[in-house]
């Protein structure tokens, strides 16, 4: 049996046996004392017999009960215990989601590891194993499970390898915070660490490889004008030089070219796209790693605004329409009120088709989604998803030459100075909404969700004459762009989110992932739910996430795709595609993966279930205690004698 002593410095307290001998030694001492007489002497005390032998002295009982106690406290005070059976422990399992995981062809690094596992696991004593994805952002898949058979299952099905970076780091922090002082944590990647662990909690195992690789490491797509500009970068993470075949789809239409890509070098290719392009696809051919040998770029080209004039006033009407033909960010539908029912193209001026290039081509419907409407304007049934801009023209007005107040940190009042303005209105004038210019008390423009008012008396005003009017009509309708319904970013990365905006509230809508498998998009009370209860939208042996999460302003959805590819977003009449590119430099360069280990699990005796013996011996000390005042009340009520 093994006995362990968790305060060995308590073995001191046996010095006071010492200082208990020295006590009875010096009360057995021969003394002598001067008496009167000896008729109180019970019997004489005869000295011992002479001899060669001496007798030894003779200690009572009581001393040897109290050098029992003085022994049980002692070895109670170090703390006695012996192992009983050793702890399971709670392990944390880190694996390593980015994409550089999925080079080596068939045998890639993610088999490898599983591999691994394999072995590890099956013999390992735990009381449960926590699983953590290294991607993007740190994500826990399962708590508490037992065998490698349930984790394999789960690898399965969750774990894809499609992150455009792992935060291993960061998750190894996740499950120090969740797994507590006594787990462990064994981190499954492809590259060492930058220092090795040494806490004997961590184990770094690494499956990687070097193997050259050839990769897009850019890709962008802007609109220019009239025509669209597309770059992108290719390049070489080996020590030799390499060729490849090039292909380029625009529209279908495929180009083949030959390029050679020298160590290190980025080669850079710019195109410049005629007007209507859409999709501009590139591939190179195949090699260890074929995640990243493909981009995909649709058309970020936004279709103009569709807007309305209802404006009785002439000053202010042609003002208006001036400003907004001066951007190429809207087109004027017609100057009357348009129905429910959306406008024919045919019915459209001439001069307004030519500047849209999309009203007859069949992908425009041009519904309007912002009015202008003065106080004279005739009330119509717009759709749920038309801006309202209302000019109120008060005929009491006075000229006021500011100083005009400005909310800066809205959108539509960025770049704007006011300077030698001078505006006509009328003087406490109440108006709905949040006010975004005003004199004083007095508001001048306010804003009330997807109502902007104004109240302005033209003839009174030189605002349409300074450089501030135009500014002020181009925010305003960016800013009714911006929440035009489609995505916010028609090109992004792996490893972003997206913001999509839905027409008119209505969240009734499907999401077409790059395989076409659908599913179905609701809105159920403030969130929107896809149609599997954990959001998990199967693609192929795959799968992309779209997490749940609260609706911004009533009209917003955060997706987050998981895979490359053409996603097509569908509501109702309305259809928009984006497209999200693994481009990540640090994933595609692999002559950093190479294969090994680093740090152990210290195996200690905090490993052990441990019983402790001090409560027996504290136990043992006080019934002897309890003796030992028996005995001497015995002694004390009895003959007197106490040695």
């Amino acid at each position: 049996m093994n006995i362990s002593f968790a305060h060995p410095l308590a073995f001191f307290g046996f010095l006071a046996l010492g200082i208990l001998l020295m006590i009875y030694f010096f009360k057995a001492k021969f003394q002598e004392k001067t008496i009167s007489s000896l008729i109180f002497w019970v019997e004489e005390m005869n000295p011992s017999e002479g001899g060669r032998k001496k007798k030894p002295p003779t200690l009572p009982l009581i001393f040897f009960l109290e050098t029992l106690i003085i022994a049980l406290t002692v070895l109670a005070a170090t703390g006695p215990w012996i192992p009983i059976q050793k702890n399971a422990r709670f392990y944390s399992l880190i694996l390593d989601d980015s994409f550089s995981m999925l080079a080596g062809g068939q045998k890639n690094h993610r088999q490898d590891a599983i591999n691994f596992l394999k072995n590890e696991l099956n013999n390992l004593s735990c009381s449960g194993i926590q699983v953590i994805l290294a991607g993007n952002q740190p994500e826990i898949i399962a708590n508490n499970l037992k065998s490698f058979q349930q984790i394999e299952k789960l690898l399965e099905t969750d774990w894809n390898c499609f992150s455009s970076q792992s935060l291993i780091s960061e998750s190894i922090a996740l499950a120090l915070e969740f797994g507590g002082n006594r787990s462990r944590i064994l981190v499954i990647t492809d590259h060492p660490p930058d220092e090795t662990p040494k806490d004997g909690r961590i184990r770094w195992i690494s499956v990687g490889e070097n193997i050259p690789n050839l990769a897009f490491t850019q890709a962008l797509r802007s609109s220019t004008g009239e025509n669209e500009k597309v770059l992108f970068e290719i390049t070489n993470f080996a020590s030799e030089t390499k060729q490849t075949e090039l292909k380029i789809n625009i529209d279908g239409e495929e180009k083949k070219s030959s390029i050679t890509v020298s160590p290190d070098q980025k080669l850079i290719f710019k195109y410049d796209l005629e007007p209507g392009k859409g999709l501009f696809s590139a591939s190179i051919s195949e090699d260890s790693l074929d995640f990243d040998n493909r981009i995909s770029l649709v058309e970020v080209r936004k279709k103009p605004l569709p807007v309305i004039l209802q404006i009785s006033n002439p000053v202010l009407y042609d003002s208006l329409k001036k400003a907004i033909e001066s951007t190429e960010s809207a087109v004027i539908l017609s100057d009357h009120p348009l129905m429910n029912s959306p406008t024919n193209p045919a019915s459209i001026p001439s001069d307004n088709r030519e500047k849209s290039g999309l009203a007859l081509s069949g992908s425009f419907n041009p519904s309007p989604l912002l009015a202008f409407l003065d106080q004279k304007a005739s009330e119509q049934n717009y759709l749920s998803n038309c801006w309202k801009v209302k000019f109120i023209q008060p005929e009491n007005s006075k000229a006021f030459m500011g100083p005009f107040l400005l909310d800066k940190s809205h959108p539509i009042c960025e770049g704007l100075s006011m300077n030698d303005c001078i505006w006509g209105a009328q003087e406490k004038l109440s108006l709905p909404g949040e006010p975004l210019i005003f004199l004083g008390d007095t508001p001048l423009m306010t804003i009330n969700a997807t109502n902007i008012f104004f109240q302005i008396y033209p003839e009174k005003s030189n605002l349409f004459l300074s450089p501030d009017w135009p500014i002020l009509i181009s925010n305003i309708l960016d800013f009714r762009n911006e929440s035009t319904p489609g995505p916010e970013r028609k090109n992004l990365f792996l490893g972003s989110h997206l913001k999509l905006f839905f027409p008119g509230g209505k969240f009734d809508g499907v999401l077409l992932t790059p395989d076409k498998s659908s599913l179905s998009i609701k809105k159920s009370k403030n969130i929107v739910i896809a149609s599997e209860a954990n959001a998990k939208w199967q693609n192929k042996e795959e799968k992309v996430e779209i997490t749940n999460s609260e609706i911004l302003d009533n009209h917003e959805k955060l997706i987050f795709p998981k895979f490359p590819g053409i996603y097509n977003f569908q509501v109702e009449n309305e259809e928009w595609n984006f497209a999200v590119n693994p481009c990540s430099p640090e994933e595609s360069d692999l002559r950093k993966c190479s294969p090994g280990a680093w740090g152990n699990w210290t195996d200690d005796s905090s490993d052990r279930q441990k019983f402790s013996l001090s409560g027996i011996l504290i136990l043992l000390a006080l019934i002897l205690s309890m003796l030992h005042g028996w005995y001497v009340s015995k002694l004390s009520l009895g003959s007197g004698e106490f040695a």
